[in-house]
């Protein structure tokens, strides 16, 4: 079986079921066609058919998020700096926005498409089912069915530590007459296994981006991603889960400058250091930092000039996710 195209969830599901039985080989390709969507829908005041400056925050975000999950499948890293203007245009995703609410959708079909032909070379020591897996739960994560796990996780135990009713018993029977629902419960423990701890991975930081969109509109009345949907409390406690970061470090090295975009309260450095292959960026207070300084970071720009800087990092899984400088310390002159 070379190639198989999938125009929904239940295609895919049907075909992982398919491979995992034995009845079919493992496509070497899998084609989307019309699924999977990004769907964003946020209801309240301010968001009649506008798109308010914090949200479209968390929508870069989440694209950073997307972004960092290719990169985690690529090149076995979340560093943004690794992608290539090449990878860095096939990621772009572009939003529509519907009147009424702010309902956000981006063709998310085409968008795997492309990444999917970007990385086969890189899972070539993987196994049919492992691919199959992978991209089960790259294109799952994409359509929002692992948004918010830690919060979907703490309800159902607590549900579980509730009485059933029978409103309850009723609703239960019909999710699992529900072939989709089936074949979710089903399928879902053996594709995570087989994707691995790329796998998870990807779900974690596809996840992070929701949740960052979530978080930029607070006073929203109901938020749906996909079939999921959120009311205002829901919204709440999904906020104020904690960021799965690990490790807030205070660091210095020495690095290249080599960008910088500012914005209006901030500035946003990219910084390499070559010798021991890391790159990220690093936000910049204006309101904070001396003008001595920001003349310095232009200069090392501007000439090549090293710089020794001292900066606090988020890391997760390993990887710096955010950074702040501190301070620069001494330069070091005549680096090119």
């Amino acid at each position: 079986m070379d190639s198989a195209v999938i125009k929904s969830e239940l295609d895919l599901l049907k075909l992982v079921e398919s491979v995992f039985k034995g009845e079919k080989e493992a496509p070497g390709k899998l084609q989307f066609d019309g699924w999977p969507i990004i769907d964003i829908n946020v209801k309240g005041e301010r968001y009649k058919s506008s798109l308010p400056t914090g949200m479209m925050e968390g929508l870069i975000n989440f694209q950073n998020e997307l972004s960092r999950a290719y990169a985690t499948v690529k090149y076995n890293t979340a560093n943004l700096q690794k992608l290539t203007n090449e990878d860095r245009s096939a990621l772009e995703l572009i939003f529509t926005i519907k009147e009424g609410s702010t309902d956000s959708k981006g063709n998310a079909h085409d968008w795997l498409n492309g990444i999917f032909d970007k990385i086969g070379v890189v899972l070539e020591g993987m196994t049919g089912k492992e691919k199959l897996a992978l991209y089960s739960v790259i294109a799952l994560s994409v359509a929002g069915y692992f948004t918010y796990s830690q919060y979907s996780d703490s309800q159902t135990k607590i549900a579980l530590e509730k009485e059933q009713t029978k409103q309850m018993e009723v609703v239960s029977k019909a999710a699992k007459e529900n072939p989709l629902t089936r074949l979710r419960d089903e399928l879902e423990p053996e594709i995570r296994h087989l994707a691995g701890e790329t796998g998870e991975r990807v779900i974690r930081h596809i996840d992070t981006g929701y949740t960052e969109v979530v978080r930029t509109v607070q006073d929203a009345t109901a938020v749906s991603i996909g079939e999921k949907s959120y009311d205002k409390d829901d919204i709440k406690r999904i906020v104020s889960i904690k960021e799965p970061i690990k490790d807030v470090l205070e660091e210095k090295g020495s690095f290249t400058i080599e960008g910088i975009k500012k914005n209006l309260d901030y500035l946003i450095v990219n910084v390499v250091n070559h010798s021991e292959d890391l790159a990220f960026s690093i936000k910049v207070d204006l309101s904070f930092t001396p003008k001595t300084e920001l003349d310095t970071l232009y200069d090392a720009l501007r000439d090549g000039n090293q710089l020794e800087i001292s900066y606090q990092a988020h890391y997760r899984d390993g990887e710096i996710v955010r950074a702040r400088l501190i301070k620069l310390l001494q330069p070091i002159a005549n680096s090119v």
